[in-house]
């Protein structure tokens, strides 16, 4: 029989050097099931199944370190009741839900010593009881998880409503030679079909290709399967004809079980009994099957009493609270100290988890691995939600919201259209050449500010006889040309006004001739250093960029007034809401004084919303009009506002939320957030490497090596260019002790998308753009801090430590003038 279903890998699997070997499954289980209950919604991915893998395998290695441990089991295979004893991960096994039964093969309860399986529960009628309580999930998110052990090996099954899924951390058991760890889903597009006995020879083990598609054949034997690792596109095109399918659907998952799983040892089995041999272990033990029922032991936070919860010792509280208002005057924003270096020092005297008060509700602040995981694993959907605040009432459209929505329904359906259509790798590589061509055009616009864009002969007859110099006062003068310079400054012209390239080709000559060096005419671009805003110019670029993929406008190819003029009120909106929507002491008002309104930031957010609001308003008045025209065809859209549009009705939406402040809210949130986090992070890059010029160079170095001078880098070449305290500039860490860290929130030492149910869903978008952006900014200038001074790297008093002052740099073009010419 062949399988064709969808497979996902992990890097590692047990075995691996970076794990601990066949014995520690028992451990890994554990602990992968423990992340399910967790994340009852979602599936790990490569990264976190990775993640996971090592965790386990650190409880085992601990398990092994306990000497009680070791007597009881000297092969360091541990059963699951000990893992669980020794509370590797907060989970349960319920006996009531659990199952314990065994495989039937055909003809052998008439052998000797099987008499054990009359009135046997059998694992056909397990798995009726599973697809039954599958079917009695309420909703869909909603699952089972079990830990399945069997023939001296566990694996976890995990049934939904609409899907089963095998997790097993032993590649080895999907096909011969496989060191991966492999998730199978059994869902509606799952097929087992019978292949002709005579397409191939009879194998022991079943084989799989690891190409991106396969077809391998075997011989129509209930006792093998063939896994086919088909994508979407590639398992509609391999479609069989109806007549071989022989299970269709999540069903296909039982069959999977005991055709391929069990297959194999039961058939050395039967032929054990056929010879009359002996197995060391009893026959009831190879054929025996169980099913743990499993559940978190971490109890709900709205389950708790307030008995509980005083009787389970909050954390300090920190000193200086007032009733009623709590510490809002210490969070004030009088002291020139950015948040997080306040909480650090908070944290330094209070200890790594303390409270304090803004108003009415109370602040956790943790500063720990062991608390930090707490938090966004164990309790992770108890942190995901979020409180009403004013910015959510006022500017994010009543809370709709991506990043300020509750946790429910709502959230998970908009969160889901953003993942799908933005956010994912395959809808991220479809806009690949949106990304590429803003970013040139930004390239374009830094070029356009020097005088001499080309190999430019001078205007003007020039030579060293006209200009008498010295270094203290330069007169220069000739026919054609006549001004004053004093050092690197014009002071004013004697004869007649200077064009603009007059003024600098002048004082190119001047730099020449003072340093000693030789005239080289013709004079190019690279002659002359531009002063530049970089910090405006990220702006600029990370807003064009989302802009167009959100509406399809171009921000980045305005010339003055149009569209100009709204990207720069645009720009400016974004940067008021991300300044008072984020105001920690405004985010929890006192109802008494909520409408008081005593430093005015109501009244603030209040202008900031109407003007924001305007400006989405328009993008979607527009596509709304489009649609409207004859020649609009459904399911052409171009951005993320055209399908919404497509996928939502008139009609109220979730939650009592219409389309209209639906959209505009979706959109305004991936805006924010992809423009304005990204630009800070770019920022804080650039200033660091101007800071560190070595780093700088070896960057550079590093594209010259391979790219090139040639042609411009390009996300492909991302690849091949690669780069221990978190308060040192230290990018080499990544080539050694750290290779391997890990970004998107398994690794809770560094965790700069978050962690858990809210963490940043557009991780792959915000690693894309920076490296696109800053290899092309290196690539393409050099650049220079005023008088070579460092940059002053104070932090603004947001809560996204924006960069106090704005970056201005001088830059000079480093490759050959044809390549700025998109």
């Amino acid at each position: 029989m062949k399988l064709q279903t969808r497979i996902f890998f992990a890097s590692i699997d047990q075995r691996s050097e970076r794990a601990a070997g066949e014995s520690a499954c028992t451990a890994l289980v554990a602990v992968i099931a423990d992340w399910f209950h967790c994340n009852p919604e979602d599936m790990t991915i490569k990264s976190q199944l990775d993640s996971l893998i090592c965790e386990g395998s650190v409880q085992w290695r601990d398990l092994c370190e306990n000497e009680t441990y070791r007597e009881r089991f000297p092969d360091k295979h541990f059963d699951l009741e000990t893992v669980l004893e020794a509370k590797v991960c907060p989970l349960s096994v319920v006996s009531e839900k659990s199952f314990i039964g065994f495989f039937h093969p055909e003809g052998i309860e008439e052998e000797e010593g099987f008499h054990f399986l009359h009135g046997a529960m059998s694992f056909d009628n397990i798995w009726d009881e599973i697809s039954k309580s599958a079917q009695e999930t309420p909703r869909h998110g909603d699952s089972c998880v079990y830990i399945v052990s069997w023939n001296d090996h566990f694996f976890i099954l995990k049934v939904e409503k609409d899907a089963y899924y095998i997790i097993d951390t032993l590649g080895e058991r999907l096909f011969e030679g496989c060191n991966q760890a492999y998730i199978l889903k059994f869902d509606q597009d799952t097929t087992i079909m019978q292949v002709p006995s005579e397409s191939q020879q009879l194998d022991d083990k079943p084989s799989c290709d690891r190409k991106e598609k396969t077809d391998v054949k075997e011989a129509a034997d209930e006792s093998k399967i063939v896994m086919s690792t088909n994508s979407d596109d590639s398992m509609q095109e391999d479609r069989v004809p109806e007549k071989n399918i022989i299970y269709r659907g999540k069903k296909a998952c039982k069959e999977y079980i005991k055709s391929f799983l069990a297959a194999i040892p039961i058939r050395e089995l039967q032929v054990d009994v056929k010879k009359g041999l002996m197995a060391s272990t009893p026959l009831h033990q190879r054929l025996q099957i169980e099913l743990h029922y499993t559940m978190s032991i971490v109890p709900k936070f709205e389950e708790l009493s307030s008995e509980d919860l005083i009787a389970n010792n909050f954390p300090p509280e920190i000193s200086g609270g007032l009733p009623v208002i709590g510490h809002l005057l210490q969070f004030s924003g009088t002291e020139s100290i950015p948040l997080h270096q306040k909480l650090s020092s908070l944290a330094d005297k209070y200890g790594p988890i303390f409270t304090f008060g803004l108003g009415i509700p109370r602040i956790l602040v943790v500063r720990s691995y062991d608390a930090v995981k707490d938090c966004l694993n164990v309790n992770d959907k108890v942190f995901a939600a979020r409180p009403r605040s004013l910015a959510g009432e006022y500017i994010g459209y009543n809370n709709a919201m991506l990043f300020l929505a509750s946790y429910g329904d709502y959230r998970r359906k908009i969160r889901k259209i953003v993942i799908n259509e933005v956010l994912s790798s395959s809808k991220l590589e479809k806009l690949r050449d949106v990304r590429v061509s803003e970013v040139k055009t930004s390239i374009k616009d830094l070029y356009s500010l020097f005088p001499i864009t080309g190999d430019q002969n001078l205007d003007f007859p020039v030579t060293a006889d006209h200009f008498p110099v010295t270094r203290d006062n330069f007169p220069v003068g000739g026919d054609d040309i006549s001004f004053i310079v004093d050092g690197d400054n014009v002071i004013k012209p004697k004869k007649q006004p200077l064009t603009e390239i007059q003024v600098h080709i002048a004082i190119a000559l001047v730099h020449c001739l003072v340093s000693g060096a030789n005239l080289d005419f013709p004079v190019t671009g690279g002659d002359f250093q531009v002063k530049v805003n970089i910090t405006n110019w990220i702006e600029k670029l990370t807003l064009s960029l989302i802009v167009k993929m959100i509406a399809g406008k171009s921000y980045g190819r305005v010339k003055k007034g149009g569209n100009e003029d709204e990207a720069e009120r645009f720009k400016k909106d974004l940067k008021n809401f991300m300044s008072i929507g984020f105001v920690l002491w405004d985010a929890f008002p006192i109802p008494l004084f909520k409408w008081i309104d005593f430093q005015g930031h109501v009244k603030f957010m209040k202008r900031t919303f109407k003007d924001i609001d305007c400006v989405l308003q328009s993008w979607l008045d527009e596509h709304v009009k489009k649609r409207e025209r004859v020649n609009f065809v459904e399911g052409n859209e171009e951005d993320f506002i055209d399908v919404m549009l497509s996928m939502m009705s008139n009609e109220d939406f979730v939650d009592g939320y219409s389309r209209e402040p639906t959209i505009k809210a979706t959109a305004l949130s991936m805006v924010l957030v992809a423009s304005d986090t990204t630009a800070i992070h770019l920022n804080w890059v650039m200033a660091t490497l101007l800071n560190h010029r070595d780093a700088m160079k070896k960057v550079q170095d590093e594209l010259d090596t391979n790219v090139g001078r040639n042609r411009w880098v390009e996300e492909s070449d991302v690849k091949d260019l690669i780069w221990s305290n978190p308060d040192t500039f230290d990018p080499e860490r990544f080539l050694t002790s750290q290779a391997g860290v890990d970004v998107r929130g398994h690794q809770y030492e560094f965790i700069p998308f978050g962690s858990g149910r809210r963490s940043c869903r557009g991780i792959t978008y915000a690693t894309q753009v920076t490296h696109l952006a800053i290899a092309h900014l290196l690539q393409g200038f050099d650049f220079s801090t005023p008088s070579d001074e460092p940059l002053d790297m104070k932090e603004g008093l947001g809560v996204t430590m924006r960069k106090a002052d704005p970056i201005e740099v001088f830059i000079t073009p480093r490759l050959p003038s044809v390549l700025y010419k998109f």
